[in-house]
């Protein structure tokens, strides 16, 4: 079966091998006939948008679009499920397909997972993938409503993502052959960049940092960096170096700087000199992209003025290639791929901000964070100034100066910062979803990282923050999902009952409550990490959960942001 969607929500057409329980589908026009023979009519010249389709509904549909037999289709469907294999299969050709699953997270989350983000409904259908029977009309009828629930959730995220796809489809005009451009909506950003700025000719394949600029750096550092000039396979056997000065632990390595003090660190009037575009503009620096480093420039100097001028949506696209550009430096399967030149620009930006943050301390300044591009500190004259005149013009890099009134930190990963305006900057595990919901990530337990910010920067009392929240209950849901290397999910006292649904959302429970394990291919039963042992178990939409506040443990909670909290004292 295949439910299809229109852009703005509605179902307009359904193909199911069978008629039987469709009935008032029939009657609307949606359904016309059972089988799949006049697909290909219907698709044909169409935008269809899924979900990992690219990966999955793109193959069905062609063997559906012509009509091969059922059974057919369903092998094609277990070879995809089961093996992982489109081994001897094809993907639609006749209509253009977009994937809302394309880049969306490092994460890679299932539609299941994104659901259950969002405090909808992950109730699994009941009927079985496994029936080798034609289904009964209450079961083609289920099986119905559970795939247009999943279309109108993919129609959701498509709104959400937007931006992705309009800034993508930017970046494809910016190619110069015509035939690509017909068909690299279907490839990553990361591919087109690669494609846009491809230069006839690359740099050098050696260090790109001159010596004299090494020699800022202490020799141990640059010992370990020197082995870019010998080495074949980049398989550095000196990864790090850590060192002690003017009261920070700093970090030299293969990525970017990173440099704290080892203690918890609170913080008034902090400034933060954040280098301006670094990579991009090291990147230019060293003339990396040879024939093609002036194109890339003029798109740097195009994005800054449009940045300047507001208009966020149309630099959104520029900032993409900007920012993708380095990435792929390090990607054996990209055109733009040269080692030497991606560790030369990491190796350029240390030294830079590691010569900043010493010109800084010893004007006076306190150092408290150091970060890849950015340095924070604490100094009330305005020597700083001048410092940053003469970096500036040494090193071909411009520096911004954000202001916060507050800085709290645990770690150089971990810390708040207030703006002057009162917005609230998190950065790390503990505090990271304090300001919006991660959809498309880990959105568990949020709860904690209001309560947890809240009482670091205003001295709000955990429990307060936790009883004022109850309201809204995805807050405080847990989304747990066993892989597909275990056999499934079971409940503690039903140990040998797999559940329906292998993405389940819980919330710690008062009282006995249950417990969901993962079990294993050979049937040992593996905990959830993190998650409480007594769980209130609803996969049901949140808005139909009542009596929320009888149910959940609010003493689980209290006791997490405590022992988190103690991580920041």
């Amino acid at each position: 079966m295949v439910v299809f969607k229109d852009d703005t929500g509605k179902t307009v057409k359904v193909f199911s091998s069978s008629l039987d329980g469709l009935g008032e589908l029939y009657a609307e026009g949606i359904i016309t006939e059972a089988g799949f023979e006049k697909l290909e009519e219907f698709i044909n010249g169409k935008t269809l948008v899924g979900f990992n389709n690219y990966w999955y509904d793109d193959y069905i549909l062609y063997a559906m679009s012509k009509n091969f037999d059922q059974w057919i289709i369903k092998e094609w469907n277990d070879s995809i499920i089961k093996q992982g294999s489109m081994l001897n299969m094809k993907k639609i050709e006749c209509c253009k397909t977009l994937d809302c699953f394309q880049q969306i997270d490092v994460s890679r989350p299932s539609l299941k997972k994104i659901e259950g983000n969002m405090g909808l409904s992950i109730v699994e259908s009941s009927v079985s993938f496994d029936i080798d029977r034609p289904l009964t009309p209450s079961e083609n009828y289920e099986t119905f409503k559970y795939c247009e629930y999943d279309v109108l959730n993919t129609w959701k995220i498509f709104r959400m993502r937007k931006d992705y796809f309009e800034s993508k489809n930017k970046i494809i005009d910016m190619m110069e052959s015509d035939h690509l451009k017909k068909i690299a909506y279907k490839w990553n950003t990361t591919s087109i960049v690669g494609e846009i700025l491809k230069p006839k000719r690359k740099a050098p394949s050696r260090r790109l940092v001159g010596d004299h600029l090494m020699e800022y750096a202490p020799k141990e550092v640059r010992d370990m960096w020197e082995q870019l000039d010998t080495t074949i396979d980049f398989k550095f056997k000196k990864k790090k170096v850590v060192i002690e000065e003017f009261g920070n632990v700093i970090e030299f390595g293969w990525g970017g700087l990173h440099g704290a003090p080892k203690r918890f660190i609170t913080d008034a009037d902090v400034k933060l000199a954040d280098v301006s575009s670094m990579y991009p503009n090291i990147l230019i620096l060293l003339d990396g992209l040879k024939d093609k480093t002036k194109y890339y420039k003029d798109i740097l100097d195009y994005r800054l003025k449009l940045k300047h001028e507001g208009k966020k949506e149309e630099q959104a696209p520029l900032k993409l290639v900007l920012n993708s550009t380095y990435g792929i430096l390090n990607n054996k399967f990209s055109q733009l791929n040269n080692p030497h030149l991606a560790y030369s620009i990491c190796i350029y930006g240390q030294i830079s901000l590691y010569v900043l943050s010493q010109r800084l301390a010893q004007m006076g300044a306190r150092i408290i964070n150091i970060n890849t591009d950015g340095v924070a500190y604490s100094y009330t004259g305005d020597e700083d100034i001048k410092i940053f005149k003469n970096w500036e013009e040494e090193f071909g890099l411009n520096l911004e100066i954000d202001r916060f009134s507050n800085w709290i930190q645990s770690n150089v990963n971990n810390y708040i910062a207030v703006t002057k305006s009162g917005y609230m900057v998190t950065k790390g595990s503990d505090v990271n979803k304090y300001n919006e919901h991660k959809y498309f990530a880990n959105n568990d337990i949020r709860i904690t990282h209001i309560a947890l910010v809240d009482y670091l920067i205003h001295g709000k009392p955990v429990q307060d923050t936790l009883f004022e929240n109850l309201n809204d209950p995805v807050l405080y849901q847990y989304i747990l999902k066993a892989g597909n290397t275990y056999k499934g999910v079971v409940r503690s006292d039903e140990p040998e009952k797999l559940l329906d649904t292998t993405t389940n959302r819980i919330f710690a429970a008062k009282g006995e409550g249950v417990e969901i394990l993962k079990k294993r291919q050979d049937d040992g039963l593996v905990k959830f990490a993190d998650a409480p042992n007594k769980m209130f178990l609803w996969n049901e939409d949140l808005k139909d959960l009542k009596d929320f506040e009888k149910i959940i443990d609010l003493q689980w909670y209290y006791d997490l942001v405590m022992k988190n909290l103690e991580r920041w004292r």
